[in-house]
């Protein structure tokens, strides 16, 4: 007796298949979350690299009241260059949807 089946049904065209207006979405789907996170990545990698270096450096030193305003500083940067990137994108990649956006 065999773990895993291996008998398959034969694909039937006339048959209506489960989903198939669900899973058309699928592809541009992966492709939009693939990329959030390539550019999320991209992002905050430089700024990363820096902050951690410069809290190695505070730490070093115990200057420990120096790390605080200098990581909600850094979120703030962050969140203001995503946000114009962002807002950017939207009114520009997207422009033959904002009419639908524009009253919610």
């Amino acid at each position: 007796m065999d773990i895993i089946d291996t008998r398959r049904t034969p694909y039937r065209p006339d048959e209506r298949q489960p989903d198939s207006a669900a899973c058309a979405d699928y592809p541009s789907f992966r492709w939009t979350i693939t990329h959030l996170m390539a550019m999320s990545l991209m992002l905050t990698g430089f700024l990363q690299l820096g902050f951690t270096r410069y809290i190695a450096d505070r730490l070093f030193e115990k200057d420990i009241d120096a790390i605080l305003p200098n990581f909600i500083g850094s979120i703030f940067v962050t969140t203001l260059i995503s946000g114009l990137f962002g807002m950017g994108l939207a009114v520009f990649a997207f422009r033959k949807w904002m009419p639908y956006f524009a009253f919610c």
